[in-house]
């Protein structure tokens, strides 16, 4: 009797373990750098060789069992594999950081025909200091030799060129431009109140694309007549926000917590 209940356990377990990394579910994610999110990255289920790539905020949805492995490739990355576990499988979420290639340039040379002289600079900067404009030292000259270049001689054309420049402000000369930028920042503001409204106009079915029919509908069980109203009733904290701002996780973590206390309030009206 013992042993045939043994060996029913054993069956159980055996079973659990199978339908867990037999069955796909689709998990939410976003692929970081130290800069910022990273756009394009290539993201592989090696098991099942199917793939997809993140958006311009750095998102991606794809369907993955336990124990997958989805291999995560740009070309200013370094390649990264991660394993799904039962954690990921229960929060549904996963953010990703990848490591950028240095690319180095040995050498920049700045010339220019009309110039006195040649600029030569040797510098060693990563990818990720060209890329940032707010890196310290990108656009720093300071250390910029001028070679005298003894070939340079004054040509005709390039005297008539010197001697024709002109003053590009002297036609303004006696204008106020004190109230002239006035309309343009009626015009901006005019602009921005009609962004902001098409945003909020088109916030529902930019979410609805962004997470999907089944979350709203067979995971957060809202009823399809009652998705705007569930919408607006998570207004309040900020969801419109947060999405604009890219925060995805934080948005699906209010939705999900707050379905539950919507569906039972609706259910006593």
């Amino acid at each position: 009797m013992k042993k045939k209940l043994f060996i029913s356990f054993l069956f159980i377990i055996i079973s659990v373990f199978t339908y867990s990394y037999g069955q796909e579910i689709t998990i939410h994610g976003k692929v970081v750098d130290k800069i910022g999110v990273v756009s394009n990255v290539n993201i592989l289920n090696t098991t099942s060789k199917k793939g997809t790539f993140s958006d311009d905020l750095g998102f991606f949805s794809i369907k993955v069992s336990l124990g997958t492995e989805l291999e995560f490739t740009s070309i200013q990355h370094y390649k990264k594999v991660v394993v799904i576990d039962h954690n990921i499988l229960t929060t549904k979420s996963i953010t990703i950081e990848l490591y950028l290639k240095d690319n180095l340039l040995e050498e920049v040379n700045v010339s220019n025909k009309k110039m006195f002289g040649t600029f030569k600079r040797n510098v060693t900067q990563s990818t990720r200091d060209i890329a940032v404009v707010k890196s310290r030292g990108a656009l720093d000259f300071s250390e910029i030799k001028i070679k005298e270049n003894k070939n340079y001689h004054k040509a005709t054309t390039l005297n008539r060129e010197l001697n024709n420049i002109t003053d590009p402000t002297q036609r303004f000369e006696g204008a106020s431009l004190g109230g002239a930028f006035i309309p343009f920042a009626s015009i901006l503001k005019r602009r921005k109140q009609k962004k902001k409204f098409e945003f909020k106009r088109n916030f529902p079915s930019l979410i609805l694309k962004e997470l999907g029919e089944r979350f709203f509908f067979k995971e957060l069980k809202i009823p399809k007549n009652k998705f705007y109203h569930f919408l607006e009733y998570c207004n309040p904290l900020g969801i419109e926000k947060l999405y604009q701002e890219g925060n995805i996780l934080e948005v699906i973590e209010i939705l999900t917590k707050e379905s539950k206390e919507y569906l039972i309030n609706d259910m006593h009206k």
